[in-house]
């Protein structure tokens, strides 16, 4: 755009160039040169304001979410050869095509240029839309003519379009990820509806436990569950990877996951030893379907269960869920648990920690070993950590396309109205007032906004659910549950309007400046 710019400038110049004898070659370089020095400008501040950032970020995103600590901040030469690389050439095939179609003119046509591409119109669809708007009374004046001059280069509309679109499009799929996400993460949070879970260092009496639990001040409820490990044994008396098993009450309220098949434990009271898979065992296993048997050694122990249902991951891997008096009956261990889960009163004014530190305290004192306590908003933390950098660095290369395109804007708008000088002059002589023309100029800017948004949009729904399914397979092996984020697209909309009027208000504001005898005379 800048190179179309300077080139729109001096096309007179190239001409008299022709004239005394310059070759389109000789003219090539000069402006190539142009662009190179560009190039090396941006190289010289772009690298050391990079660095910068890569330590801002890694200092006060990376190292705390992630807790590390890193041992250099220093940029290896690859990627400084690889940065300026891209900092140079990709100027320079970006202003070829504009210097190659600049330099090409012909001498007659350079001294008797009116602007670059003069105002070529044709018969197209467009056109002749435009002709029926014409027709249309209701549509302002000025709101026409910014129409048809938006049209008149479709080849530098469609230039200027590309990036507002791409930038719409990443946006809003970046959004509709960060909604997967939270729907994703409330669907794992379906297993743990309890404030602090306590892992004993073995199975102990249910009763015991829960009367301890229950002498804390501020606990609403308890339940005692159990868990070890399993493997499931095939037909053929190979084993599979091993699984966790979460034995839990029958009539729990601490887990509610979403059903994909079958029922829940609950509902399966007519089944003996009734198991409840999720998907990631579904997927691992040929076979366990539901209503199929299976056998599960659990502790050195084998014993047959029917599949009663499935459900959804919860991003830990395959698992499955049976009922405690089963497990108990399964492992040796009647009457027995050794997890204790915990919700808080929601009326107290106690955190998740403290409960968590109160429990492992009394427990302890009562002679009940605590190995491990974790909280759900822990749990939560945990699970949204796999995301939060990923989908950080997604919007900021939305905004960053979404800023590229802004300069685009109004480089093209800076185009047009050079390009136009002369009609603005002729529209100030015959009576347009300096709003009139102010408006002429926003209303094709913000033309050019509303339909990259609506074709930015439209792409977003094409590319947010694959954006969705690859983030999730990369991170946790599964697709994210899909949300599509309109509050994204609309408080898009409002940002490229806000964009569209910054890029047009200095063209706007320059050919409003300009009299009526400069605006005649301009060459």
């Amino acid at each position: 755009n800048a190179m179309s710019a300077l080139i729109t400038q001096q096309v007179p110049q190239i001409g008299v160039m022709k004239l005394i004898g310059a070759r389109q070659g000789q003219i090539m370089a000069l402006y190539l040169t142009t662009v190179l020095i560009y190039g090396i400008l941006a190289v010289a501040l772009a690298v050391p304001l990079a660095a910068l950032t890569a330590r801002l970020l890694m200092s006060e995103l990376v190292e705390p979410l992630l807790n590390v600590q890193v041992r250099s901040y220093s940029v290896g030469l690859p990627f400084l050869l690889m940065q300026a690389a891209v900092g140079l050439l990709l100027p320079l095939a970006a202003g070829l095509a504009p210097v190659i179609r600049g330099t090409r003119v012909t001498t007659h046509q350079a001294l008797n240029d009116a602007g670059m591409g003069g105002g070529a119109t044709g018969r197209g669809l467009a056109e002749r839309l435009l002709a029926r708007l014409q027709g249309i009374r209701r549509i302002e004046r000025p709101v026409l003519l910014a129409i048809r001059n938006m049209l008149r280069h479709k080849g530098r509309l469609v230039q200027t379009l590309v990036v507002l679109v791409f930038g719409t499009a990443l946006f809003v799929s970046v959004l509709s990820v960060r909604a997967s996400v939270d729907a994703t993460l409330s669907a794992f949070m379906r297993f743990h509806h309890y404030d602090v879970s306590a892992v004993m260092e073995q199975g102990e009496l249910i009763t015991r436990l829960e009367a301890a639990a229950r002498e804390i001040p501020h606990v609403e409820a308890v339940e005692v569950w159990s868990s070890g490990g399993a493997t499931r044994v095939r037909a053929d008396d190979t084993e599979s990877n091993p699984f966790r098993v979460i034995a839990v009450p029958p009539e729990t309220t601490f887990m509610d996951p979403e059903l994909i098949a079958g029922q829940w434990l609950a509902g399966a009271g007519s089944i003996r030893n009734a198991v409840v898979v999720n998907s990631d065992l579904v997927d691992a296993e040929r076979g366990v379907d539901v209503g199929r048997e299976i056998v599960l050694d659990i502790d050195g122990r084998e014993s047959t269960w029917r599949v009663a249902g499935i459900v959804g991951t919860e991003s830990r891997g395959a698992a499955a869920y049976v009922r405690r008096d089963d497990y108990a009956y399964a492992v040796r261990m009647a009457g027995q648990g050794n997890r204790v889960q915990v919700r808080i009163d929601p009326g107290a004014a106690v955190t998740q920690d403290e409960m968590a530190a109160h429990l492992r305290e009394h427990l302890d004192a009562a002679g009940l070993k605590v190995s491990e306590t974790q909280t759900s908003q822990m749990t939560q933390a945990e699970n949204n950590l796999l995301f939060t950098i990923v989908v950080a660095f997604l919007i900021l290369m939305a905004l960053l396309l979404a800023a590229v395109g802004g300069l685009g804007l109004s480089t093209t708008m800076s185009i047009n109205m050079m390009e136009r000088v002369r009609e603005v002059g002729v529209l100030r002589a015959i009576g347009a007032s300096n709003a009139s023309v102010s408006r002429i100029v926003l209303a094709e800017g913000i033309a050019m906004s509303v339909i990259s948004w609506v074709m930015g949009v439209t792409f977003s729904l094409l590319i947010a659910p694959v954006f969705s399914d690859q983030l999730g397979l990369a991170l946790i092996k599964i697709p994210l549950q899909y949300r599509y984020s309109a509050l994204g697209a609309g408080v898009w909309f409002f940002i490229l309007l806000g964009i569209a009027a910054i890029a047009s208000l200095a063209p706007a504001r320059d050919a409003v400046r300009l009299t009526v005898r400069e605006v005649l005379a301009y060459e």
